[in-house]
């Protein structure tokens, strides 16, 4: 179950990706000490970040590799709703 919500949730950011204007940068800064430059998601963690749609922990920290909590999951349906504009009564 964790794995499909974690695949969800990529899913969810991806599309919210393509639908709204990529206006970041070329250049990358590494935001969070757990997400190396390097790392395959880095990107969509910096524009994700940058548009408000994700944030990291408490603790100053990303956590790019752990399953999306069902709380965790349920946020990041909510912000993606937000910025794509959808609101269902």
């Amino acid at each position: 179950m964790k794995r499909i919500l974690t695949l969800t949730a990529a899913f969810l950011l991806t599309l919210t990706m393509v639908v709204m204007p990529l206006t970041t940068s070329a250049v990358t800064v590494e935001i969070f000490p757990d997400v190396p430059d390097k790392h395959w998601a880095s990107g969509y963690i910096q524009w994700g970040v940058s548009s408000e749609t994700v944030k990291g922990f408490e603790d100053g920290t990303f956590r790019p590799e752990e399953s999306l909590s069902r709380a965790e999951f349920a946020a990041l349906i909510l912000s993606s709703q937000e910025k794509l504009g959808l609101h269902y009564p």
